[in-house]
Order: C-alpha cells, then structure tokens, then sequence
C-alpha cells in the first residue's frame, strides 16, 4: 500500500525535476489498487500550462518522461507497482480513444463476420485493446508482426 507519505516524496521529486526543465507545474499523486489487489495503479497526473513540448508528437516525450520519472522514483514504491505519468489528461484521452477504437473494430468485425486488422501500435495500445475486449465472448484478440509494424487483430468467435 502506497502512503501518504511516499506520494508527497514522489510529487516533491518530479516537481523539482520539472523546475529544473524550467516548467512551472502542479503536480498530483494518486493511486489505486488493481484488480488482482497484489498492483497497485499510481498515476502522476502533472498540469502545465504549454504542454505541447511535454507530451511531444504522437506522446513520445511523455513516454521518455514516464520513463525517466519511473527511474527517479524507483526507490520509493514497490517494484510490483505500475506507475502511469499524464499531462494535462493527453494520456487519459488517448487511452479512452484507444479503447473506443477497440470497441468499434470489434462491432465492426461482427458486422461484417470478418477479421479487423487495426494500424500498428505500440506495446502499451495493445495492451489496451487486448484488455478492452477480453470480456468480450464474441471476438479474439491477437497480435501479429513485428517491431514497429506489430497490430492487433480482432477475430470473430463462430458460434
């Protein structure tokens, strides 16, 4: 369980990375406990005010930053802990479209009875879509190809 205690460690530290970047931010902690209760879900949701230059084109300098973020604080939560980093809610949404675009291509391929082959994506969208649809007894999810070109394809379950 991540304490109070951890979370103002962690919100002081990317605070004073972000000051050093010569951002003014403010800067939120909050956690959830996943489904399997042994994860916990820590978002650092950081508001500033030209968040372009954050979240770079397509979101890759936001990945580097989650990336670089999860080192600075590796030493304060648990390993199992999943730690997400958001800017100005651009993850938030561009999860939500993800998910969306998972739901329509599976409408989609039962419509049509055919497999849905959707545009390559990274490891995190489809993990996504792989989650968004796995409730759903009607269709498959796989992924196929390699490195940059790898998609996920929805399948039609026959009955």
């Amino acid at each position: 369980m991540i304490d109070q205690k951890q979370q103002e460690e962690a919100r002081a530290r990317v605070e004073k990375l972000l000051s050093t970047l010569s951002y003014t931010a403010t800067v939120t902690v909050e956690t959830d406990s996943a489904e399997n209760k042994e994860q916990e879900n820590i978002t650092i949701n950081i508001e500033v005010d030209e968040p372009g230059y954050l979240i770079g084109r397509h979101g890759a300098t936001l990945a580097a930053l989650q990336h670089v973020i999860k080192l600075l604080l590796q030493d304060i939560f648990p390993e199992e802990s999943s730690l997400n980093v958001d800017v100005n809610g651009y993850r938030q949404a561009h999860d939500e479209r993800v998910r969306a675009l998972a739901r329509e291509a599976a409408a989609e391929a039962l419509a049509d009875n055919q497999t849905v082959t959707l545009r390559p994506m990274n490891g995190y969208e489809r993990r996504l879509v792989h989650l968004e649809l796995e409730n759903n007894q009607q269709v498959k999810t796989e992924s196929q190809g390699e490195g940059l070109n790898r998609q996920v394809i929805i399948i039609p379950v026959k009955e």
